[in-house]
């Protein structure tokens, strides 16, 4: 069996401040130290952190959506799994190349060269993006499985830029209005904005509305106690190079033969958010361009609609497995699922020869 590395999603990697005795948690699953946030937040060049006291540096993987999963299919297929942590503040294009960098040393350290790939969430951006620099030789993937990944967005980063959400079920960003304004800095969030068709619309009576769709780069188009923000422009403008350059691969461009060597896993069944109008003003008029989103809600894991988890169904094999919880928690742990880990094992080791070989007892796992 070949090594497999796990990349988490975002928040699925403690953050820590190198710059003090103790190495100060700074995000962790459950926020301890919650007068430390401000500590997260990054200048306009994210190479620095905005605060002079801080240094924040990846610590070790989320204990509640990984620690389970790791130990399970660490048994179940017999082989050894490698974390890749990374600072999932920044863009998926700086932690792709540090993926590289990872498994280049990875080759080095254990005189091999063909990995497993397990991803989770944003963790399969990161990984599509470090495929971007492999300049078409795929032979160090083994097997490759992508869950719950947002290929075109989520709804959700909207909500963690514009007002925040609470509560510890929130799965992108468990925030306050304080937090709300760090998230902001983050180049991941922005990269993690919807793109898919009817995402983002004008209401009708939105001035607008006339002009044509939502133009995700223009910072014109956004609610107004944002769109003047000088970061704010910065940061669209890298989302808008991160997107136009195709900084992901498209997963449909790769060779048939790679393909066959993929497969991307998604969660359905929970409510989730699919989309958002842009009315004139808000309620109280103190804002122009304001994002409604109270919103008909679709189909997906609570986090990530199938319009986007399942975008490449048409050119890799793709499942859906159906929530068990219906409580916000499917998309955060989704590993921990058991049947998500039972496709991730035979899938891993090549027990695929039977017909709908993924499937369960009472039909919870669909072929999409």
């Amino acid at each position: 069996m070949k090594p497999t590395i796990l990349i988490p999603g975002i928040q699925g990697t403690t953050l820590v401040n190198t710059n003090t005795l103790d190495f100060d948690t700074i995000w962790s699953g459950i926020q301890s130290k919650y007068e430390s946030i401000y500590d997260l937040a990054l200048k306009e060049d994210t190479q620095y952190d905005d605060m002079p006291r801080a240094i924040i540096e990846r610590s070790d993987v989320e204990d509640l959506a990984y620690k389970n999963a790791f130990y399970i299919i660490k048994n179940m297929i017999g082989g050894s799994v490698y974390i890749f942590g990374y600072d999932w503040r920044k863009s998926c294009v700086e932690n792709g190349k540090r993926l590289k960098e990872y498994v280049d040393h990875l080759k080095g350290k254990l005189g091999i060269d063909q990995f497993n790939f397990l991803t989770h969430s944003m963790g399969g951006m990161v990984l599509s993006c470090y495929l971007n620099l492999l300049n078409g030789n795929y032979d160090v993937i083994k097997h490759a499985i992508l869950t719950v990944c947002p290929f075109k967005g989520s709804i959700h980063a909207l909500i963690g830029l514009i007002k925040g959400e609470g509560g510890i079920k929130f799965p992108f960003l468990n925030s306050n209005d304080e937090f709300r304004k760090i998230a902001r800095t983050f180049p991941s969030v922005y990269e993690l904005c919807p793109t898919y068709q009817g995402a983002i619309d004008f209401d009708t009576s939105n001035p607008l509305f006339g002009i044509g769709l939502f133009d995700i780069y223009n910072s014109e188009h956004w609610q107004s106690n944002l769109s003047q923000d000088s970061l704010f422009k910065v940061r669209l403008k890298e989302l808008k190079l991160f997107q136009k350059t195709n900084s992901m691969l498209d997963l449909s461009l790769l060779p048939d033969e790679t393909k066959g060597r993929f497969l991307i896993v998604a969660g359905r069944g929970e409510d989730t958010r699919v989309s958002v109008i842009v009315e004139k003003k808000g309620p109280k008029e103190k804002v122009n361009n304001f994002f409604n989103f109270d919103r008909p809600k679709g189909d997906g894991d609570g986090t990530v609609p199938l319009q986007s988890s399942t975008l490449y169904k048409d050119d890799i094999l793709t499942l859906t497995v159906e929530s068990k919880w219906h409580d916000k928690a499917t998309h955060a742990f989704f590993l921990n699922d058991g049947r998500v880990q039972a496709i991730i094992k035979r899938f891993l080791k090549d027990e695929t020869n039977t017909t709908e070989w993924w499937s369960d007892a009472v039909g919870s796992v669909e072929k999409v």
